[in-house]
C-alpha cells in the first residue's frame, strides 16, 4: 500500500520544475525549458517538438520552412515531429502557436547533439578543471585550460546544462536549465570532458554542435537507471525493491523540527568549542538523496527525453568503484539498453570514458575492467582508455582535452564516417 505520505511527495515532485508538468488552469502555451533561445536541433533525423495546453487545442509549430501542428490530449499533452534538416548555422525563429498565445524562441540552429552524462568527471566544470593541480607536474595542464576557458569563443558551440533534481519516487515532465554558447563569460560553465569533445566536433565537421549536459557528481550508475531496466531482472529487480522500501521507511521516520534542534545543538557546540573543524552539516530530506535507484533518472534524464540527440558521452563509476564493481558490466549494460529503448534510438551511440589511473577504491580495477567487458558486448559502443592520463592523488585529473578527443574520435570514426585512422589504442 503506498502511504498518504509518500502520494503527497510524488505530487510535489511532480511540480518541481521550471514549470508545471501540464498546462495550468489558464490553459497558457508551456514549453519545456530545453526549447528556449539559442537551442541546437539535431540535424538528419526528425525532430520532436513538444509541450501542454489546454486540452483539445490546436498547436502549430513553425521553423526553417515547416509548419506542423498537433492537438493537445486530455493531460494537455502535444508533440509535433520536424522533418529531417539539413545543418542550419544562421540562428533562425522558432514560432509556437495556440490560439491567442504563442511562444517565439530565437537563435535557433542546427547540427549535431551530444547527451553528456556521468558524475563529477562529466559534471566539474572547465574553471575547475583550470584551477591549481594537485601536484605540480600537471599544472601546465591547468594553465592551458584556464588560457582557453578566457579566451574562446564560438557562437555555434553551446551547452544546455540539466539543473540538480531528484524524483525516487516518479518519472518528472520537466527541468530547468538554459543554452549558453562558448564565450570567455560562459566557458567557465561547460562541462570539462564535454567541451573538448564538442570543440573537436566542431573542428572537424564544421557544422553547430550541442552539448546536453546532464550529469551529477559523486553518484553511483544505480539512480540513472530507469525503474524498467531493474524490472527486467530478478537481481536488480531485489535491489530496486529494497532500496524504495528503505526509502519509504526513512521518509516516515523523517522528523524535520528533531532533525533542526540536533543540527543547532550540534553548531552550538562547534561555536563554544572555538569552531574547531568545520561547521556542523544538516542532513537532507531523503527524497532528496541522489544515491537511490531511478531518482536521477526521473528527475534530470526523463524531462529531456525525446529531445533528438546523436549520441551519449558517458563518464561515471568512481564511485561504484567503492562497494560493487563486480555488479557495474550489467548495470551499464542496463542502463544503456534502456536509454536506448527510452529515446526510440536502439543503435544509439554510447561512449564512455573508462576510469583514469588513480590509487583509490578497491574496486577500482573491477570497474575498469567491468567497462572494458561491457563495451565488447554492445554494438555502437566505444570507450576512451584514460589509464595513462591520470593523477595518482585526484581523482578528478585535470586533463579533460585527451578524454574528449578520444571519445571524439569514435564518434568521428563510427558516426561521421571521417578518414580517421584508429578511434582507440589496444582495450
Amino acid at each position: 500500500m503506498i502511504r498518504l505520505k509518500h502520494l503527497a511527495i510524488l505530487l510535489a515532485l511532480c511540480l518541481l520544475g521550471a514549470e508545471c508538468c501540464h498546462a495550468d488552469a489558464n490553459g497558457a502555451l508551456k514549453l519545456p525549458a530545453i526549447f528556449s533561445h539559442g537551442m541546437v536541433l539535431q540535424r538528419g533525423e526528425p525532430v520532436p517538438v513538444w509541450g501542454w495546453a489546454d486540452s483539445g487545442a490546436t498547436v502549430a509549430v513553425e521553423f526553417n520552412g515547416q509548419r506542423k501542428t498537433a492537438t493537445a490530449g486530455a493531460d494537455g499533452a502535444w508533440q509535433v515531429k520536424l522533418d529531417a534538416m539539413k545543418a542550419l548555422n544562421a540562428g533562425t525563429t522558432m514560432n509556437v502557436v495556440c490560439d491567442n498565445d504563442s511562444k517565439t524562441i530565437n537563435d535557433v540552429v542546427v547540427g549535431e547533439l551530444w547527451f553528456c552524462s556521468g558524475q563529477s568527471n562529466m559534471d566539474l566544470p572547465l574553471r575547475f578543471m583550470s584551477g591549481n593541480a594537485a601536484a605540480p607536474r600537471y599544472q601546465p595542464i591547468a594553465d592551458h585550460l584556464k588560457k582557453e576557458m578566457q579566451t574562446a569563443k564560438d557562437s555555434l558551440f553551446r551547452q544546455f546544462a540539466v539543473k540538480h533534481g531528484h524524483s525516487p519516487l516518479g518519472e518528472l515532465d520537466t527541468t530547468q536549465g538554459q543554452w549558453i554558447s562558448s564565450t570567455p563569460e560562459t566557458n567557465g560553465s561547460f562541462t570539462g570532458t564535454g567541451y573538448f569533445f564538442g570543440k573537436e566536433l566542431r573542428k572537424q565537421l564544421k557544422v553547430p554542435v550541442g552539448l546536453i549536459k546532464c550529469a551529477y557528481g559523486g553518484t553511483f550508475i544505480e539512480p540513472w537507471i530507469a525503474k524498467s531496466g531493474f524490472m527486467r531482472f530478478g537481481k536488480l529487480n531485489a535491489k530496486y525493491e529494497s532500496q524504495i522500501e528503505r526509502m519509504k521507511q526513512a521518509i516516515d521516520a523523517w522528523d524535520q523540527a528533531k532533525v533542526d534542534r540536533e543540527h543547532a545543538e550540534k553548531v552550538s557546540k562547534w561555536q563554544e568549542s572555538g569552531k574547531e573543524g568545520r561547521r556542523p552539516g544538516k542532513p537532507g530530506h531523503p527524497q532528496n538523496n541522489p544515491q537511490f535507484v531511478t531518482t536521477l533518472f526521473n528527475a534530470m534524464v526523463h524531462p529531456v527525453i525525446p529531445y533528438r540527440i546523436k549520441g551519449v558521452i558517458w563518464y561515471q563509476g568512481e564511485t561504484n568503484a567503492m562497494v560493487n564493481g563486480d555488479e557495474y558490466a550489467v548495470l551499464f549494460e542496463t542502463l544503456l539498453n534502456f536509454w536506448r529503448k527510452s529515446w526510440g534510438k536502439p543503435d544509439m551511440p554510447f561512449y564512455m570514458a573508462q576510469l583514469a589511473n588513480w590509487k583509490g577504491f578497491r574496486d577500482w580495477v573491477k570497474v575498469c575492467d567491468a567497462q572494458r567487458r561491457a563495451v565488447g558486448r554492445v554494438d555502437n559502443t566505444g570507450m576512451a582508455v584514460l589509464y595513462d592520463i591520470g593523477e595518482e592523488t585526484d581523482i578528478h585529473p585535470k586533463n579533460k582535452i585527451d578524454v574528449g578527443k578520444r571519445l571524439a574520435l569514435w564518434a568521428l570514426k563510427n558516426d561521421y564516417k571521417l578518414d580517421v585512422p584508429a578511434c582507440s589504442g589496444p582495450l
